[in-house]
């Protein structure tokens, strides 16, 4: 029975840790999207947007980390490794994030079809970490996350839609290069 206790202490913890986790990375795309929005006026509008809702998001997973404290979010162990799995291979996103991030604030040149990249790459991790947690969490607990991924899911749409249009402008423009020698 002591076991079972310290176990699930633990796994609470590390529920939590993981959750406090997603809430840093979603202030950080908070920033991003607003910084994108100030570089691309093109799409300034929809990064605005992308920006006051990752803010929610962030609002709505803490919102999460209570209920942990409650004991109303449980995972079962397979599914926390599964979750701690996703957090790890999207370290080279979060750090590809940083390095985006760290330029914009310094005013440093940066390509837009890099942050577009970066864009990209930070929202199917987003989408894959959500929808890993969603799955290893309690029903009961799942309403709070829907809304996240449903959001997640059209940012990632967006972020195809508005990276392939940058793509066909430096598609048109390297021809059109090569066509004038």
């Amino acid at each position: 029975m002591m076991e079972e206790e310290l176990e699930l202490s633990s796994s609470q913890s590390s529920i939590k840790e993981i959750l406090v986790a997603a809430v840093a990375l979603e202030e950080m795309m908070e920033e991003f999207y607003m910084r994108l929005g100030d570089v691309s006026s093109k799409h300034g509008t929809l990064f605005q947007r992308f920006s006051l809702e990752e803010r929610r998001h962030a609002e709505l997973l803490l919102e999460l980390v209570g209920k942990v404290g409650k004991a109303k979010l449980t995972l079962n162990r397979s599914s926390m490794e599964h979750v701690e799995n996703i957090m790890d291979s999207s370290k080279r996103v979060v750090e590809e994030l940083s390095k985006a991030l760290g330029s914009l604030r310094y005013g440093e040149e940066v390509r837009l079809e890099t942050l577009l990249l970066v864009m990209l790459h930070a929202e199917e991790s987003a989408v894959e970490f959500y929808q890993a947690l969603y799955r290893a969490i309690k029903p009961e607990c799942r309403e709070l996350l829907e809304g996240i991924l449903e959001e997640e899911f059209r940012h990632l749409e967006n972020a195809r839609r508005v990276y392939r249009a940058l793509h066909g402008v430096y598609a048109q423009t390297a021809g059109s290069a090569s066509n004038a020698n």
